[in-house]
């Protein structure tokens, strides 16, 4: 753990996600990154700790997608639909539904279905056709 960037998000989805009793994962997690024992306040403390983050990184990327959406449409009277592609996106359940929370929180339960989320697998290399064809005029 004093390792810079050792603890991953694939660890933190691990920690969040572990349903395993007394959280037994968590704590061969913490073994293989070099913490040889923890109590099971320990363990908790960290799943808590990783909850915290994922929550706030849900809350960021709702806010920069409100952001975009407030700027192409000030009213939100059209329904935008923002493709999302990432690890996050596809591997820790749940996190989707906490952006879209993030959406509701920002925008209110009345307008935030005008902005839906769509995960789309490569979505930067899409974009980057797209953008190649608007360049070329077609």
């Amino acid at each position: 753990m004093r390792v810079p960037y050792a603890f991953t998000t694939e660890h933190l989805s691990d920690v969040v996600y572990d349903s395993s009793v007394g959280l037994s994962s968590v704590g061969m997690l913490l073994r293989g990154l070099g913490v040889s024992a923890s109590t099971l306040t320990d363990r908790r403390l960290l799943r808590r700790i990783c909850r915290l983050v994922v929550d706030r990184s849900a809350r960021l990327v709702a806010m920069g997608i409100v952001a975009t959406a407030l700027y192409i449409d000030p009213d939100l009277k059209a329904t935008h639909v923002v493709a999302t592609d990432g690890s996050l996106f596809r591997l820790a359940p749940g996190y989707q539904a906490r952006v879209e929370r993030g959406l509701r929180e920002l925008l209110g339960n009345q307008v935030s279905n005008r902005v839906q989320l769509s995960y789309l697998r490569d979505g930067p290399g899409i974009g980057a056709a797209i953008i190649a064809a608007v360049a070329a005029g077609g």
